[in-house]
């Protein structure tokens, strides 16, 4: 708590009637000591202002001190002092708080009510630690309320809890409350919101933390100097690049570091980093065990604990100047080579980093020799090769066989503008002492490829063409042998080219075509245009149903060759036909009946929100609602599900139901979760439209009663469905659950809205169904669809 200088305090605080001899609270520790912790702006302009008031008191003491000598209107100066005691306490800049020895408070000024969010009435009386601390840190209070007991002053920075919850920092300067014999009765505490600064302090340092932590996990070398220098910080890698330990470099200057140090270079450095540079240096450092290696360094400006530094990112490069003066070496052996081939000649060494890359390679890929050196030969192979290519490197390294030594190998390569296009490449792998390299040599055989395809597309096009034509094409000589077909005589006949070739047309068809077909042939010979029909023979001997035209062929002198033709499937066409005969006479009765269905599912969606609307006096209209929904939903599923199977007569029942239950378990998902449902419906099973409404409704309802009623207090349990079929018309439809059963068997007693519809369904299906408590609830609900 913050003190405010010498207070004078009255023994009862302001209800005394008779004035006791005011005493001077110490001062050693108070203000001075504050502003020379925390020189901030707001604490010196209060300093200044308890230093004006301290002379008011001062006043104040010796005019009390003249009216009591002199006996006259004591009670007047006291509450003229208490006055101004409390004008001078709502009137300072920070909370105060006037507490007993049992830090109960007495007097809290319109600040420290502010800063809490507590109004005067709820303080008052009331321990301070129980209006500003949880519960857990009032054991800490205990060795701070002994030190003011004893008279001691205590400073110290925390955080308070505010009315609502929050909370915020304080700086708090608390003093002795003496009475007028010296003794300790209370604590007089200054509190200063600090929050901004402790928000602010902690924000940077977090800052600090997440940069340490790049710091010491940087794959780099880090280094942080001031401008004279002196390392204020360094991560593990440089650590272990340079032989020091951590603590041994933070006593080090970068000039025990630096081989190579000019001071007046690196100072000039230095000062283009301070005025925001960032530059990169090339050095060599030294080890502690006098070695030493090149290195690479980016350097920049930093602020690190408050002050302007030098951060530097510190690479080595030894393997970069190895592989230079490596490249150079190659370079000088092969540039004689290399620079007349009529090919690309790439090198790489064991890690596939690229060595040498000779002027064909550059006008072949697109990319410059400086561009491509140090890369990964893989930035000339699409992205699908790379894989297997890394693959192939580790298997060598570890000894593996190069399979791939020697070979001329037809690949795909990738273009700088980001085209693919085809190369013949070779491959070979030399080693030079412990170092391997793989050499390329790469030929563009794009313009060979072009040529290859432009040949082939040649002798193969009148072969598409006609393999395009999804009819049957084919030709015949004179004495009627098949000579040129397509590839749909191959398909629609099942025979190869083998047996195609100088097969006789008439063994393409049935015996009892083949006068058919060979009248066809002759009339076609003597010119004439002719057209049947007649079905082609498979090799497994289906037949398929075609429509054969044919003309003759003759040369350019106009002697005749034999005769070309065409074959039509009409399989598609005949079943078309036949599809709309049946259709012309099924919608005729389909018309009428669909008429007559929706009428009757109007009439029984309309049936359900009348029964609804007799149930509107009910509180649960709502649920009453959602049942007519799930009725009306069951009605509509039906339409959907004939309309899907294209079939308006009959209905898939095991789909319908999957669809009718999956849909109702999930609407009481929530309900019972752990319900499940078991369907025994065989499949390709059909239900005329007739009975299919009814058993949708019935279903509906028996599964929306289990899922309401069945399962109350449980977590988990069964429902059944099962329809079977017993001779031709004969049903029965099953649905059961292994719940708590109904209370009443006699459904015909009962007058639930759901239970009265399902017996109504049962009686339009002119079932004798039965109801039975055997483990649950189990419906049988025999019907006939006769």
């Amino acid at each position: 708590m913050i003190g405010i200088g010498p207070v004078f305090v009255c023994q009862s605080w302001g209800i005394a009637d008779d004035f006791v001899e005011a005493k001077a609270l110490p001062t050693g520790l108070g203000m001075d000591a504050l502003v020379a912790e925390n020189p901030q702006t707001e604490l010196a302009q209060m300093r200044r202002e308890m230093v004006e008031t301290r002379a008011e008191l001062e006043q104040a003491r010796r005019e009390l001190e003249r009216a009591r000598t002199n006996g006259h209107r004591v009670s007047d100066l006291l509450e003229r002092e208490r006055a101004h005691f409390h004008s001078v306490f709502e009137g300072i800049g920070e909370g105060l708080l006037l507490t007993d020895l049992e830090d109960r408070v007495l007097y809290a000024n319109e600040r420290m009510l502010s800063m809490s969010g507590y109004s005067r009435e709820d303080v008052l009386g009331r321990p301070a630690y129980e209006l500003l601390l949880p519960p857990e840190e009032w054991p800490q209070l205990h060795g701070r309320n002994e030190r003011r007991a004893k008279g001691e002053v205590d400073v110290y920075e925390t955080r308070l809890h505010r009315k609502n919850g929050t909370r915020f920092w304080t700086l708090i300067h608390a003093t002795p409350l003496r009475d007028s014999a010296g003794n300790v009765v209370g604590t007089i505490g200054a509190l200063l919101d600090i929050t901004t600064r402790k928000n602010a302090e902690m924000a940077q340092k977090q800052s600090e933390e997440r940069l340490r932590g790049v710091i010491e996990h940087a794959v780099d070398g880090l280094i942080i100097h001031d401008f004279n220098g002196n390392v204020l910080e360094a991560n593990a890698q440089i650590c272990n690049s340079l032989g020091y330990s951590r603590d041994e470099l933070l006593a080090m200057n970068v000039r025990d570091i630096e081989l190579h140090f000019h001071d007046a270079e690196v100072l000039q450095k230095w000062q283009d980093v301070k005025e925001g540079a960032r530059i990169t240096v090339n050095g060599r450092h030294k080890r502690s065990d006098g070695s030493s290696f090149p290195v690479e360094a980016r350097v920049g400006l930093i602020e690190w604990e408050g002050i302007n530094a030098i951060l530097a990112v510190v690479r080595d490069i030894s393997e970069r100047e190895r592989r230079e003066e490596m490249r150079r070496a190659l370079e000088a052996r092969f540039e004689s080579v290399v620079g007349a081939a009529s090919d690309a000649v790439v090198l790489a060494d064991a890690e596939g980093k690229v060595m040498l890359w000779n002027a064909r390679a550059h006008s072949i890929f697109g990319w410059s020799e400086e561009e491509s050196l140090e890369r990964d030969i893989t930035f000339i192979m699409p992205p699908r090769y790379r894989h297997g290519h890394h693959e192939g490197l580790e298997r060598v390294s570890k000894g593996g066989d190069f399979k791939l030594a020697g070979q001329v190998l037809s690949l795909v390569g990738l273009h700088k503008d980001g085209h693919e296009f085809p190369i013949e490449l070779t491959l070979g792998l030399w080693r030079d002492g412990e170092h391997t390299f793989y050499t390329a040599i790469i030929r563009d055989v794009s313009e060979r490829e072009r040529l290859a395809r432009e040949l082939r597309d040649a002798l193969i096009e009148r072969r598409l063409i006609m393999d395009a034509v999804p009819d049957v094409l084919f030709r015949l000589d004179m004495e009627g042998r098949l000579v040129a077909w397509n590839k749909e005589l191959e398909r629609v006949t099942g025979w190869d080219a083998e047996v195609l070739t100088n097969r006789p047309a008439i063994e393409f068809f049935e015996p009892q075509y083949h006068g058919l077909i060979i009248d066809a042939i002759v009339r076609s010979l003597r010119g004439e245009q002719v057209e049947v029909e007649a079905p082609l023979l498979h090799a497994n001997g289906s037949t398929t149903p075609h429509s054969l035209a044919a003309v003759p062929l003759r040369d350019d002198a106009g002697t005749l060759l034999g005769l070309v033709g065409t074959a039509r499937d009409i399989t598609e066409k005949l079943k078309a036909e036949e599809q709309i005969r049946l259709s012309l006479r099924e919608k005729e009765v389909l018309l009428k009946e669909i008429h007559h269905r929706v009428k009757n599912n109007l009439q029984i969606i309309n049936s359900l929100l009348s029964m609804q609307a007799d149930a509107l006096g009910d509180a649960r209209v709502k649920a009453a609602f959602a049942e007519s929904q799930n009725r009306v939903r069951a009605m509509a599923l039906i339409h959907e599900t004939l309309y899907r199977a294209g079939d308006l007569g009959r209905i898939d029942v095991r789909a319908y139901c999957n669809r009718l239950t999956s849909a109702l378990v999930r609407g009481y998902s929530s309900a019972c979760p752990g319900v499940s449902l078991q369907l025994d419906v065989p499949n390709g099973l059909f239900l005329p439209l007739d009975a299919a409404v009814p058993c949708g409704l019935i279903i509906n309802e028996l599964v929306t009663n289990s899922l309401k009623y069945a399962f109350r207090g449980r977590q988990t349990g069964l429902i059944s469905i099962a329809i079977e079929i017993e001779g031709e018309d004969h049903w029965t439809l099953r649905v059961g659950d292994d719940g708590v059963g109904m209370p009443c068997t006699d459904v015909a007693t009962v007058t639930s809205t759901g239970l009265q519809l399902v017996t109504g369904l049962c009686d339009q299906l002119e079932s004798d169904y039965r109801v039975s408590n055997d483990g649950g609830t189990q419906w049988t609900i025999p019907f006939t669809t006769a």
